[in-house]
């Protein structure tokens, strides 16, 4: 997972690219989309796909916001995306 850090903004850029992995039910994550709805369920997490911005489902960028976000909340959230994409083959 890779990020850019925010400048000012209220938003954090995220690159999660794990399209072509298997989740532990066996169903492949195609696209951007499929890799939301997984961390979703997993992580109890939700971002935005830019796909929603006009880019292709095909790109695995995603917004985050957390501008309303504590340091503690965010110190939570980390282990929990780190374990969900763990269990992805």
């Amino acid at each position: 997972m890779d990020a850019i850090e925010p400048m000012g903004a209220i938003y954090l850029t995220l690159k999660i690219d794990y399209t072509g992995k298997t989740t532990p039910e066996g169903k492949v994550l195609k696209t951007a989309t499929d890799i939301n709805f997984y961390l979703i369920k997993e992580a109890k997490v939700a971002f935005v796909p830019f796909s929603a911005f006009g880019t292709g489902e095909d790109i695995n960028w995603f917004r985050a916001s957390v501008g309303a976000s504590t340091l503690s909340e965010i110190e939570q959230l980390a282990p929990r995306i780190k374990e969900a994409l763990l269990k992805l083959k």
